[in-house]
């Protein structure tokens, strides 16, 4: 005789009580749908689910079954790691049944005892994720499902609760391991403290508590597994150098906005358009425009697209630059505007047109006057150069870039003839980025390089301190040229001239 249930004929409670149940199952067995059933016991904004979170529940899950020993995992704030991380992943782990290994023994990072040590660069968030497992754990919903899991009471605080299986949860903070603790997953959730990553002392006392202390307290050295989730904040950060020392560490990295080309694009990301979101959803492009905009692009690089480039010690570096008064400025010096046009158009994060005004002095120093940076039709394009030529005046010598080709040819004839009446040349570059801004860079680094003070300025420095590895180098190109005019040092740079 076999039972058969009709829908139809459940009550409303009877059908939230099979659905929940189903729920439940399934949260068992997968990460990603744990998350999602146990959401808004300890979350009060409503649950949106995004391929990311699979692609960060995947990995963990294999950290669990003992697969993956070293995992780093980068991605932006506000992306929910944190709660996955720190939060549903280690209750998820208590739930699994125990794994043995094909010698026999049992696999300590997966089960009732798995005993986890978390860390990150403030104690007060490592409490507080280690009070949010806790509320899970003690929810009525869970209770009813998982009754086997249990805190054990003898040991339940904020600092370190225990499980009754024999796992526990050790919240401290990066240097606070206290000696005798230990575990047999080690996570480390944001080790750096953004405001202070930019101290190098800071930063080296990080990265050797990472690399000198951590190692040192697992409890099976043999077995144990550690996991690193973190945004970037700077070259040397410790994804800086789990990556640089090349440690065997799989490697997710999910930046806010798509990037083909990007140095550390991984099979799990799954967009394929340029510019595309990391979780529309949830960050839509005015949400991610509102954080861009305070961070400038060298923290936005590092922070959002997990790629940080030095600040200091490219090929430029901040020091070198002295802001100056519009007053300071000598009445008799050389000037040339130089531009760099948008050559790419696109739907999303469109190429630049810059144009920066430098001039030269008798006394040898250089002054960057203004610089104009914009995204425009080519309508608009001819218009603002239009007005920039008449601002500066006809002693201002202009340059414009003639690209390979006929179509090159053509394009520098056009703006040409744009700015008729002004001494205007147009030049082909032959050499790459890097060598045509060698010389640039040296009389900057020689303290002969001054910027007028203006609301262009941290933008400008912000690009040529990442440089060449940055996003960006439209102003740096339109600088290097404008430079190279004024010195007088074009053909050794490798550009050619064309005087009109």
């Amino acid at each position: 005789m076999s039972l058969i249930i009709e829908p139809d004929r459940l009550t409303e409670d009877q059908r939230k009580r099979m659905l929940e149940e189903l729920q439940a199952v399934l949260a068992k067995r997968h990460l990603r749908y744990f998350v999602e059933f146990a959401w808004n016991w300890i979350e009060p904004r409503e649950y949106r689910h995004n391929w990311h979170i699979d692609a960060i529940c995947e990995h963990l899950e294999a950290v669990t079954r003992g697969e993956i020993k070293r995992l780093l995992i980068n991605i932006p704030p506000r992306c929910g790691k944190s709660l996955i991380f720190a939060v549903f992943w280690p209750v998820w782990t208590w739930l699994q049944d125990t794994i043995y290994g094909e010698d026999g023994e049992q696999i300590p990072t997966c089960g009732p005892g798995t005993r986890f040590l978390y860390a990150s660069y403030s104690a007060r968030l490592s409490f507080r994720d280690s009070l949010r497992c806790r509320t899970i754990i003690k929810h009525p919903i869970f209770r009813r499902h998982y009754p086997e899991l249990k805190v054990n009471r003898a040991q339940d605080t904020k600092i370190r609760f225990d499980i009754e299986g024999g796992g526990y949860r050790v919240a401290t903070s990066v240097g606070g391991v206290a000696t005798g603790e230990g575990g047999d997953i080690i996570g480390v959730d944001d080790p750096h403290n953004v405001k202070k990553a930019e101290s190098e002392t800071v930063r080296e006392d990080t990265v050797r508590w990472f690399s000198e202390v951590l190692p040192t307290r697992f409890n099976d050295p043999k077995r144990g597994a550690i996991a690193v989730i973190m945004q970037r904040v700077h070259e040397r950060d410790v994804s800086g150098y789990i990556l640089e020392k090349d440690l065997g560490y799989v490697h997710l990295c999910l930046p806010m906005r798509y990037e083909p080309d990007h140095p550390f694009l991984c099979k799990a990301d799954i967009r394929t358009k340029p510019g595309e979101l990391l979780w529309p959803d949830h960050m839509g492009e005015e949400e991610v425009a509102r954080i861009e905009k305070p961070l400038g692009s060298y923290q936005a690089a590092g922070q959002l697209q997990q790629r940080p480039a030095p600040r200091a010690g490219g090929m430029f570096e901040r020091h070198w630059f002295q802001i100056v008064s519009p007053d300071m400025l000598p009445a008799r010096r050389s000037m040339v505007r130089s531009w760099d046009i948008a050559g790419t158009v696109t739907a999303y994060d469109p190429d630049w047109t810059v144009g920066v005004l430098m001039s030269r002095c008798a006394n040898g120093y250089y002054w960057i006057e203004d610089v104009v940076r914009f995204r425009g039709t080519e309508h608009e394009v001819d218009r603002q150069m239009r007005a920039c030529a008449l601002l500066d005046g006809k002693r201002t010598t202009i340059t414009v870039p003639q690209d390979p080709g006929s179509a090159g040819k053509h394009h520098a004839n056009h703006m040409i003839r744009n700015l008729a009446g002004f001494n205007v040349k147009a030049i082909r570059p032959t050499g790459d980025k890097e060598t045509r801004a060698k010389a640039f860079a040296a009389q900057a680094e020689a303290g002969n390089v001054r910027l007028v003070r203006g609301p262009w300025n941290n933008a400008f420095l912000d690009e040529l301190c990442t440089f060449p590895n940055g996003r960006w180098d439209d102003q740096v190109d339109a600088a290097s040229d404008a430079f190279n005019e004024l010195a007088g040092s074009v053909g050794a740079v490798g550009s050619k001239p064309m005087i009109w």
